[in-house]
């Protein structure tokens, strides 16, 4: 049986019997260690892992398990400076599931609106099936910049193609006629030529501005002869037209007594 004198005065002693018990550890310990039972006698200590150093920072933790009940916080921390590899289960209550990642490997699963903010990256795609509308806007402000491969389903190409149509009445070799004005540089795509009977050798030259009665330059490689079923060339030796030129409707000769010739030259807008 253990005996505590203890003295509330330090000058006089009160002698207590079996206050203490014999309690018995290892032989040796690790510095800082935490001190624990060994077995559930109540009496021996063991060495342990854990370490609590002489700045107060513990060390050794394996698991740290927290019973205290929902709605209380199991870790109060002053830091708002990152703990490297701390894994959690939830963020603000939110499982990460529920997070988009820069990856792209977590879907949207149900309609998105980010309100009055701004969305930036390098292509945007959409991979819905034609026959639906993949961009929705409701503002009718022109788009800066903005270069789109179509416009109402037809591309560019449609909108540039230019004609130029030329009509003699019973055309001879001293008529010629003004067919079209070309207003900015033009490439020559093809030329069509028809009469109502016999035949019609046919050109369409390139006038400069200001000079419609002088002599330009055929855009055909060889006189097309049009026809009562229609005759057309897509062969040029001059396809380019400058930009503010005549075109010119040119007749080199005929066969049979034509009275009426139609010719078509079609260009597009450079």
């Amino acid at each position: 049986m253990a005996v505590l004198y203890f003295s509330e005065d330090g000058i006089n002693f009160i002698r207590v019997a079996g206050a203490l018990g014999n309690v018995v550890g290892p032989a040796s310990s690790t510095d800082n260690a935490l001190a624990r039972f060994n077995g559930a006698g109540g009496r021996t200590l063991q060495d342990s892992g854990v370490l609590i150093d002489d700045s107060d920072n513990v060390s050794g933790v394996t698991t740290l398990d927290v019973d205290v009940a929902t709605g209380t916080a199991p870790l109060t921390i002053a830091s708002t400076t990152v703990v490297p590899n701390l894994n959690v289960d939830l963020l603000d209550g939110i499982e990460a599931a529920e997070f988009l990642q820069r990856d792209g490997s977590v879907p949207l699963t149900s309609n998105w609106d980010i309100g009055a903010f701004l969305i930036r990256a390098l292509n945007f795609r959409s991979d819905v099936a034609t026959g639906n509308q993949p961009w929705i806007t409701a503002s009718t402000t022109v788009n800066t910049n903005l270069n789109a491969d179509l416009l109402d389903g037809h591309h560019a190409a449609k909108f540039r193609r230019k004609t130029a149509v030329g009509f003699i009445t019973n055309p001879t070799t001293a008529k010629t006629i003004v067919m079209g004005f070309t207003d900015a540089a033009a490439t020559m795509v093809k030329v069509y030529a028809e009469v109502d009977t016999g035949t019609v050798d046919v050109n369409v030259e390139e006038r400069a501005f200001g000079s419609a009665d002088t002599a330009g330059t055929d855009t055909l490689t060889a006189d097309l002869q049009a026809n009562t079923t229609g005759a057309t060339s897509v062969t040029f030796d001059n396809a380019g037209l400058a930009a503010d030129s005549y075109l010119h409707l040119t007749i080199s000769a005929k066969t049979g007594s034509p009275t009426k010739l139609t010719v078509v030259a079609t260009y597009d807008l450079d």
